[in-house]
Formats: C-alpha cells, sequence, structure tokens
C-alpha cells in the first residue's frame, strides 16, 4: 500500500494544470495519465516509440519540479500491517499518517496554511483509499486543526490534472528505489514502513492507537473503527459466498447435463 501527496501553492498548482492538460492531449492520453499502465506498456501506452514516453514522463516531472514545495510518500506493508495492527484500516492509517506528516513538514519550514486536499475518486482500483480520504474528512474540527487540514474533497484526473503527479508519487512509492524513484528524489520523501520500522511505528505513540483512549477526545475514531469492522464482515461474507458458487460451478461441470428429444409413441 503506498499513499503520496504533492504539496504546492494554488496559483502554482492552476499553472501545472492548464500546461500538463495539453500536453497530455497532444500526446494523445485520454483524459488521465495512468502510470502502472504506462510503466506495464500497457492499454493506451502499448505501442508508444521510446522518444514519446520519455517526453511525456519528462514534461510531467518538470512540471512538478517547478510548481511543489515538497512531496512525500508512505508505503506499508499491508500483510504485515495487518497482522500486527487489525483493529483500524491500513489506507485511514496510512492517509493519516501522510496529512500528520505534511503538517510536520511544513512547519519545519515555517509555513502555517492549512492544506486543501484533493483526492482521485475516479479510480475503481483505490476505494480503499478513497473510504479513508472520506472518513479523514468526517473527523471534527479539532482533529483538522491539529493536522492543518483545511479540506479534503474528491476530484478527477479531467478536472485535476495534477492528480496525475500524485499518482506517479504513489506508484513510485510502493515500487521502492529505483530509476522512476530516482527521477524525483530530490525534491520528494519516501517513508518506506515495514519489517521492523512497522513495528517500531505502531508501539510508538499514537493518538490513533488507542481508541478506547482517544474515544472522549476523537469520537469519530471509535465510529470509523466499528465501520470498518463491519466492512470487513461484509468483504468476508462476500468472499465466502464467491468461493462457495465457484465450488458449485466447477462441481457442475464434471458431470454436464445432456439434453435431447425422444419420441414418445
Amino acid at each position: 500500500m503506498s499513499v503520496a501527496a504533492w504539496i504546492g501553492r494554488v496559483e502554482k498548482w492552476s499553472v501545472f494544470d492548464d500546461v500538463w492538460r495539453l500536453r497530455r492531449e497532444q500526446a494523445g492520453v485520454n483524459k488521465k495519465f495512468h502510470t502502472a499502465p504506462y510503466m506495464a506498456r500497457d492499454h493506451e501506452y502499448a505501442d508508444w516509440p521510446e522518444e514519446k514516453r520519455h517526453n511525456l514522463i519528462n514534461w510531467l516531472l518538470s512540471l512538478t519540479e517547478g510548481c511543489v514545495l515538497l512531496g512525500l510518500s508512505i508505503s506499508v506493508d499491508l500483510t504485515e500491517y495487518t497482522a500486527l495492527w487489525p483493529d483500524l484500516p491500513p489506507y485511514f492509517y496510512g492517509a493519516s499518517q501522510l496529512v500528520n506528516a505534511v503538517a510536520y513538514r511544513l512547519e519545519g519550514m515555517g509555513i502555517k496554511d492549512h492544506i486543501s486536499y484533493v483526492y482521485d475518486d475516479g479510480d475503481l482500483d483505490s476505494l480503499d483509499f478513497k473510504d479513508a480520504m472520506t472518513d479523514l474528512a468526517l473527523l471534527g474540527e479539532r482533529y483538522r486543526d491539529m493536522f492543518r487540514i483545511h479540506s479534503i474533497v474528491p476530484g478527477s484526473g479531467s478536472t485535476w490534472p495534477a492528480l496525475d503527479a500524485a499518482d506517479y508519487l504513489a506508484w513510485v512509492g510502493w515500487k521502492g528505489p529505483g530509476y522512476y524513484r530516482g527521477r524525483v528524489q530530490r525534491f520528494a520523501e519516501f517513508w518506506d514502513i515495514r519489517g521492523d520500522v512497522l513495528k517500531q511505528v505502531l508501539e510508538a505513540s499514537d493518538p490513533l492507537r488507542d481508541l478506547k483512549s482517544v474515544n472522549g477526545e476523537f469520537p469519530e475514531l471509535l465510529q470509523i473503527h466499528e465501520k470498518w469492522i463491519q466492512r470487513e464482515a461484509a468483504r468476508q461474507a462476500k468472499e465466502a459466498r464467491r468461493r462457495k458458487k465457484k465450488k458449485t460451478e466447477m462441481q457442475s461441470s464434471q458431470y454436464p447435463a445432456m439434453a435431447g428429444r425422444r419420441a414418445v409413441r
């Protein structure tokens, strides 16, 4: 799991959106640039020549560098996380850690502004992340003020082209060290929380960890916890039904029914 954000001034993002939307259209990209199929040379990127591939990604990263104050990516191993802490949704944990880290970094830079977050609402592969951002948006004013959150709203790649840059950052955060992460390492931070580091982080003092103790201060967290339990129960029930159906279909295929006509005299 990887969550990521670029932070920049509103006027800078306006310039980014105008220029990147044009470059994207000139390259023939349909509404949104998707990093994963681009890297896999799949879908609309399958037949792209190398020069076209490099030109587009160079535009994306140069525009990003010119607009942002900082970038942050937090990646967590889902299997390790759920084994250590099954009580809180992993994407909610990742998203809350991300906004916490952003607030901390901006404070260190002497910036006290509150932040308007926009997340991609059009990616069907990121339903857990969208739910996490929705949950964060519903937290009380005291929590939002603590992490300098002005607003958290959904958007789409066609309306907010800068979300393409966030998609790239999340992808390289998940992928790990390499050429494409190296392209942005000058102006982005990557927190790879795995193994012993994950254990240390989860054992550290965290207002999200002990739900009972924070219930009086942040009662919304307990509601999110209960929602997560109900959602997981529904997901497991759905998966059980799917497996049962598949098993029934496999058994039926071993004894195919023979249909025909018989003349009755």
